[in-house]
């Protein structure tokens, strides 16, 4: 499990998605994070030596970005 300390803002998530490979490499910092990929059935690829951040390979389809929701308006 990963070690959560340090500042909210340095507890960041990095998708790496390459054309020429078919899986995306996910670098994260984020405890929450990292405990979603495990809960999904993924495998760290390495763990940092300090336990801080993490690196998974999972494939493309796995990754998806989504379109916002559109903002509903006060009644």
């Amino acid at each position: 499990m990963l070690q959560s300390s340090g500042p909210r803002h340095e507890k960041e998530t990095v998708i790496r998605l390459c054309e020429g490979e078919p899986e995306a490499e996910i670098w994260t910092a984020s405890s929450g994070f990292f405990t979603k990929l495990l809960s999904r059935g993924y495998a760290p690829f390495s763990i940092s030596k300090d336990e801080r951040s993490a690196t998974f390979r999972i494939p493309k389809k796995a990754v998806s970005i989504r379109r916002p929701r559109g903002q509903r308006e006060a009644s």
